[in-house]
């Protein structure tokens, strides 16, 4: 399974949208602590944001999922 989703988010205050790194893990490595934008705790809570969103941004789209940050 891949480590990591290049996601689109839209944010839901001003609606402006950008590209952001979601780890489909809990697992925190210090190195990656600033090129991480959110932590899910695997796939299933993945899919459950895409379908739902957070209280603050929504999933625009997913444009990759990779082992490489």
């Amino acid at each position: 399974m891949e480590k990591y989703a290049k996601t689109r988010i839209r944010w839901k205050e001003d609606g402006l949208e950008e590209n952001v790194t979601i780890k489909l893990s809990l697992d925190i490595v210090d190195a990656e602590d600033d090129r991480i934008f959110f932590y899910c705790d695997g796939l299933d809570e993945y899919k459950g944001i895409i379908e739902h969103g957070t209280d603050e941004w929504d999933v625009v789209g997913c444009t990759l999922y990779t082992n490489e940050l």
